[in-house]
C-alpha cells in the first residue's frame, strides 16, 4: 500500500492451498487501550448464515513489560464468557462503519469496546481471496508475480475485496486506544442483513 493510500500491491511466491468456508461471517478485533489500564482486548467470532456462533474467543490480556512472566499463575488473562456485537456497515458495501463489542466475564464487570474506523486495508493486496495469487495456494516449486489496483477504484461488491483490515480508534469507558478490526462476510448473514453473496448493506 503506497504512502499516498491509492495503490494496493500484491506480490506472493509459493504457498499451500487454503480452503475458505462459504457463507461464514468472520469478525476479529484487537485493541490496545491507554496506559491508564494497560490491557490488550481481543475478540474473534465465526458465525453461520443464520447467526449461530460456532466459534468465539474473547480475552482481556495485560500488556507485558520487560521481565514480566510469559506464562503461569502470575499472568492475569481474563477470558470472556460471552461476546456480543452491534455493527453498522457502509451502505452498498460489506465494510464496517462502526462496531461495538460487549464482553462479559465471570466475577468482573463487562467490557464495552467501541470501534471507529480510521482507514481500511483490502487484504486482496496480500493474496487473500485473490483468484490468481490465493493466499496459501501452491504454485509449484517457484513462482512470482504482482498485481496493482487503485484502492479507490476497487468494486466494494467484488467478493475478492470483502476481506478487510481496518485501523480503528478504540474506546472502553474513558479510555482511548488504537486497534485493528478484521472482517470478512461471505454469503448471507441474517444478523447483519445480508441475503445473498454479493449484496451490500442497505
Amino acid at each position: 500500500w503506497n504512502k499516498d493510500g491509492t495503490t494496493c500491491v500484491n506480490a506472493l511466491g509459493k504457498r499451500r492451498q487454503k480452503l475458505v468456508h462459504g457463507g461464514t461471517a468472520i469478525l476479529a478485533c484487537e485493541a490496545r487501550l491507554s496506559a491508564v489500564r494497560p490491557l490488550h482486548d481481543y475478540v474473534v467470532g465465526f458465525e453461520f448464515p443464520d447467526g449461530h456462533r460456532w466459534y468465539t474467543s474473547a480475552d482481556s490480556v495485560p500488556i507485558l513489560k520487560p521481565g514480566d512472566p510469559l506464562w503461569g499463575p502470575d499472568v492475569h488473562v481474563k477470558h470472556a464468557e460471552s461476546a456480543a456485537y452491534d455493527i453498522g456497515f457502509e451502505p452498498g458495501t460489506r465494510r464496517i462503519s462502526r462496531a461495538q463489542f460487549t464482553q462479559t466475564y465471570h466475577g468482573s464487570p463487562s467490557d464495552e469496546l467501541i470501534l471507529e474506523p480510521i482507514l481500511s486495508f483490502p487484504l486482496k493486496g496480500i493474496g487473500y481471496l485473490n483468484p490468481n495469487w490465493l493466499h496459501g495456494y501452491d504454485r509449484g516449486e517457484y513462482a512470482e508475480g504482482s498485481d496493482v489496483w487503485k484502492v479507490d477504484e476497487l468494486d466494494p461488491l467484488d467478493p475478492t475485496t470483502f476481506h478487510v483490515e481496518q485501523l480503528v480508534r478504540a474506546r472502553c469507558g474513558d479510555e482511548v486506544g488504537i486497534g485493528c478490526l478484521e472482517q470478512l462476510v461471505l454469503g448471507p448473514h441474517a444478523p447483519t442483513g445480508f441475503t445473498g453473496y454479493t449484496d451490500g448493506a442497505r
